[in-house]
């Protein structure tokens, strides 16, 4: 899952005009996803990440990354 999250979130950041790479990290419990850093931006996603549909996987990176 993590590795077409990775994919994806390189594709949303391009189209959003995002040049940085966007590292994508799993917490450890669950929590709500969170994104922070100018220079080294970074999503974390909660743990039952991997169970979400793609609609939802879609909905929350492109709000992350916005």
């Amino acid at each position: 899952m993590l590795r077409s999250v990775c994919d994806t979130v390189r594709a949303y950041a391009r189209s959003m005009g995002i040049a940085r790479t966007v590292r994508v990290l799993v917490a450890p419990s669950e929590m709500m996803p969170a994104t922070w850093g100018l220079m080294r931006p970074r999503v974390l996603l909660p743990p039952s990440a991997h169970t979400w549909q793609p609609d939802r996987v879609r909905l929350v990176l492109v709000h992350e990354l916005s």
